[in-house]
C-alpha cells in the first residue's frame, strides 16, 4: 500500500511539472533560433517570440529540411520592428509527444542559412547541425499555402490604456486568420467594443464582440479580453468610456487594402465628430474574459463586477484555453486548437492578510475554495441551544486548522521558509484547503449571527511551525517543520471530521437545515485526510471510514494542544463545554508485529483519579471497544483492539463498556490520535 500511495502523490505531482520554454527567432538581426533545441516533455509549453524582420516557425522533417511537413506546425509569417524589443504576436504549442520535431525559418534562404530549431532530438544519429548541413544544399525554401497558423497559438498582446494614455497599443493591428488577439486591460476603467467604420463610437450590434467596462486600479491588472480573427475583413474597435473613443482611443484589426481611404486616420477622424459614445447593455460578448485565471462568462449587466480580485501579485500559472480557428467562410481552414497559456492566476497567500472571525469572505479566496458560501440556508424559525454549542466549537476548530493551513501554506509558497519542501501540486492543494477552511468557518459564523449569537474570537495559538522545513524537527508544540506540520493537520482535520459527524448526530432532529452545511464540510475534509495521509506515507484510509469523536472530547483535545490563551478564557465563547480540559495523553512508544500492524501502545498521562482504566477506542462509524490499561516498572500499556487499522482516537477511561455520549462522564485522560497501520 506504501507504493500506492507514492505512486499516486507522483502523478499528481508529474501533473503539475508542465515547464514552459521560451525560443528567440531572429533576435539582435542573427538567423537563428535561441535556443536551438529544446528537450521538453509531454504537456510542456513552447512560447516563440518574434524580432526584425520577418520570420516565421514551419516544421519539416529531417529528411527533407526547409520543406513544410504535412499537417505539421506553422507559425504563419511574422513582419517585426525591432531587433531587440519582440513583436507584440508570438506563437505557443504545447508538446504532444516526446518525437523530434524538426522546424525552420521559411522566409527567403533562411533555412539555407542555418535558421533551423529541434524539439526533442533523438539522443543519438540525426541532430541539429547534420539537419543544418543538409538544409545549405536545398535549392528553394518551401512555405505552408496561406498564412494561417495551426498546430499552436498564434496571439498578439495590445494593452488597453498602458501607462494612463488613451490610447490601444498596437492600434492597428495586421494578422491572418486564426490568430487569437488578447487584450490587457491597465488602469483605470476602458472597454473594447466592435463597431462599423461608417459608424464609430457605436457598437456594431449582432456579431459584434465587447468586453464590458473593466475597472482596475493596478497594472498589469490580470483581467484579459481574448477574440479570435475568424473572419475576412477588417474589425473596428473602440473604447466606451465617456469621450475616450472621441479622443481617438480607437484601433483596426486588418483594415482594407483595397479602399485606402477606409484607413485608422480616417477612422479616428469621423470617430471625433460622434456626439455620445454608446455600448451594449450587457458583457462580455464574443470573446473570451479571463481575471487572474478565472473565466468569467456574464457580468449580469455591462461593467465587471467590483469583487472580482484583479491582484498584481498574482504568481503565474496556466489556464487552458480553447480557440476555434476554423472558418467555414474562408479557404484557410484549420483544426480547433488548444494550448496552455501563461497568465496571472489566483494570489498567494501571503499577499493577503488573514480575515479576522467573523469577517466575510474576501473575493480573492473564492477561485482557491471553488466556491463560497451557501447562497440558501434555508433558516429554521429558531437554532436550538445544542446547535450554539455545536457551531461554537466547530467554529473553534476550524478557526485552528485556518490559522495552520495559513501558515504552512505561506511558508511553502516560492518565497516562504519552506518553500521546495513539498512538490507544487501539493503546495497548491494546500493553499485550497486553507481557502475552504476560510469558507467553512464563515459559514458557521453566518449561522450563529443569524439568530443573534456571538462567534467566538480567534485565540493565540502554539502551532509546530517553527524550524527548517525539512521534517527532521520533532514534533512537540514549538518545534516545527513539514513533518510536524502536516501530523498537526492530520489531527486537527481528524477531529474536525470526528466532531462535525458527532455534532450531525446532536443537532440533525432539531436543526436539520444544518445537515447540508455539516455533511458537505465532512466530505471536504475526508478527501483532504486521504491526501495528507499519503503524502505521510499512509495509505488514505480516513476518507472513506472516518472516526467518530465526541465534540466535548474534541474539545480538550485542541484546546489542550493547540491553544495557549483566549480573550475569554480557554472556552473562548465556545459554550457547553468544561471548566478545562481533561489531562493531555501521549503516545510513548507503540509495539509492532511483523507485518507491521501495532498491537499494543504505551501510554504517557497525569493520572488525578487512579483505579482500573481502560482505553476507549473510537474507530469508524462509531465502533468503540475497551482495552484494560495495564503498568508494569511505571510504564502504562494497553493493547489494540484485533482487526483495527488506520487512524483512530482513543482516551483513558475510568469505566469500560458505555456508550460513546457517555466517556465525558469517566474521563481520565485524553482524547490522543494513533495510527495504529504501518504501512
Amino acid at each position: 500500500m506504501r507504493s500506492t500511495a507514492r505512486l499516486i502523490v507522483s502523478l499528481l505531482v508529474a501533473s503539475a511539472r508542465a515547464a514552459h520554454y521560451e525560443v528567440t527567432v531572429g533576435k539582435g538581426g542573427q538567423l537563428k533560433f535561441d535556443p536551438e533545441v529544446v528537450h521538453a516533455s509531454i504537456g510542456d509549453t513552447i512560447r516563440y517570440n518574434f524580432f526584425a524582420k520577418n520570420h516565421s516557425i514551419v516544421e519539416s522533417s529531417f529528411a527533407a529540411p526547409c520543406e513544410p511537413l504535412e499537417e505539421g506546425i506553422f507559425s504563419g509569417f511574422v513582419p517585426t520592428d525591432s531587433e531587440d524589443i519582440p513583436s507584440a504576436t508570438s506563437f505557443t504549442i504545447t508538446v504532444h509527444d516526446t518525437k523530434p520535431h524538426w522546424l525552420y525559418c521559411s522566409q527567403g534562404k533562411h533555412c539555407q542559412s542555418g535558421m533551423a530549431h529541434v524539439i526533442n532530438p533523438p539522443a543519438s544519429g540525426n541532430n541539429i547541425e547534420g539537419y543544418k548541413s543538409a538544409a545549405a544544399n536545398v535549392a528553394v525554401t518551401k512555405s505552408p499555402a496561406g498564412n494561417s497558423p495551426k498546430g499552436g497559438i498564434r496571439r498578439v498582446e495590445v494593452e488597453v490604456g498602458k501607462d494612463g494614455k488613451l490610447e490601444f497599443t498596437p492600434k492597428e493591428i495586421h494578422e491572418p486568420l486564426g490568430t487569437v488577439v488578447r487584450f490587457n486591460f491597465n488602469p483605470k476603467n476602458h472597454t473594447v467594443t466592435q463597431a462599423a467604420f461608417d459608424k464609430p463610437c457605436q457598437p456594431l450590434g449582432e456579431g459584434g464582440f465587447h468586453s464590458g467596462f473593466i475597472p482596475v486600479s493596478t497594472s498589469p491588472s490580470g483581467a484579459i479580453f481574448e477574440i479570435d480573427v475568424s473572419k475576412d475583413g477588417p474589425m473596428w474597435f473602440y473604447c466606451g468610456q465617456g469621450s475616450h473613443c472621441q479622443t481617438g482611443m480607437v484601433g483596426v484589426i486588418n483594415p482594407p487594402t483595397d479602399k485606402p481611404e477606409r484607413n485608422l486616420d480616417a477612422f479616428i477622424s469621423a470617430a471625433k465628430s460622434v456626439p455620445a459614445t454608446t455600448t451594449p447593455d450587457s458583457a462580455p460578448l464574443l470573446g473570451i474574459f479571463n481575471v487572474n485565471g478565472t473565466t468569467i462568462t456574464d457580468f449580469h449587466g455591462p461593467v465587471m463586477p467590483l469583487n472580482i480580485d484583479t491582484n498584481p501579485n498574482d504568481t503565474p500559472t496556466t489556464t487552458t484555453l480553447t480557440h476555434s480557428t476554423s472558418n467555414p467562410t474562408s479557404t484557410h481552414t484549420t483544426n480547433q486548437q488548444t494550448t496552455t497559456s501563461t497568465t496571472t492566476h489566483k494570489p498567494p497567500l501571503s499577499s493577503q492578510t488573514l480575515p479576522a472571525n467573523p469577517a466575510d469572505l474576501p473575493q480573492w479566496s473564492l477561485p482557491h475554495a471553488g466556491a463560497g458560501k451557501p447562497a440558501h440556508y434555508n433558516w429554521a424559525e429558531s437554532l436550538s441551544q445544542p446547535a450554539v454549542e455545536s457551531l461554537s466549537l466547530t467554529s473553534r476548530i476550524e478557526d485552528i486548522l485556518l490559522h495552520l493551513l495559513w501558515q504552512g501554506s505561506t511558508r511553502l509558497e516560492p518565497n516562504g521558509s519552506w518553500a521546495g519542501a513539498l512538490p507544487q501540486p501539493l503546495v497548491n492543494t494546500l493553499v485550497a484547503w486553507a481557502a475552504q477552511s476560510l469558507v467553512q468557518r464563515a459559514t458557521a459564523a453566518e449561522v450563529l449571527q443569524h439568530y443573534g449569537h456571538s462567534v467566538p474570537e480567534s485565540c493565540e495559538y502554539k502551532l509546530p511551525l517553527d524550524g527548517d522545513g525539512d521534517g527532521s524537527e520533532g514534533t512537540e508544540v514549538g518545534v516545527g517543520g513539514v513533518g510536524p506540520f502536516l501530523t498537526a493537520l492530520a489531527e486537527l482535520n481528524s477531529v474536525a471530521i470526528g466532531a462535525l459527524i458527532d455534532v450531525s448526530a446532536r443537532v440533525a432532529k432539531q436543526d436539520a437545515f444544518l445537515i447540508p452545511l455539516l455533511a458537505t464540510q465532512v466530505g471536504a475534509k475526508s478527501r483532504a485526510a486521504g491526501v495528507v495521509n499519503m503524502m505521510q506515507n499512509h495509505m488514505a484510509s480516513v476518507a472513506p471510514r472516518e472516526a467518530v469523536v465526541p465534540a466535548v472530547l474534541a474539545w480538550s483535545f485542541v484546546v489542550s494542544k493547540f491553544v495557549k490563551e483566549c480573550p475569554d478564557g480557554l472556552s473562548a465563547g465556545v459554550k457547553g463545554m468544561p471548566e478545562k480540559p481533561w489531562p493531555v495523553l501521549s503516545l510513548a512508544g507503540k509495539k509492532e508485529d511483523d507485518e507491521g500492524f501495532v498491537v499494543s501502545v504505551d501510554l504517557a498521562y497525569e493520572d488525578e483519579v487512579g483505579g482500573e482504566q481502560w482505553v476507549a477506542w473510537m474507530g469508524p462509524w462509531g465502533l468503540l471497544e475497551f482495552t484494560k490499561v495495564t503498568e508494569s516498572e511505571g510504564k502504562k500499556t494497553a493493547p489494540v483492539p484485533e482487526g483495527w487499522f488506520g487512524d483512530v482516537w482513543i482516551a483513558v477511561v475510568s469505566k469500560k463498556d458505555v456508550e460513546l455520549g457517555e466517556l465525558q462522564n469517566h474521563m481520565v485522560a485524553g482524547p490522543a490520535w494513533v495510527w495504529v497501520t504501518e504501512l
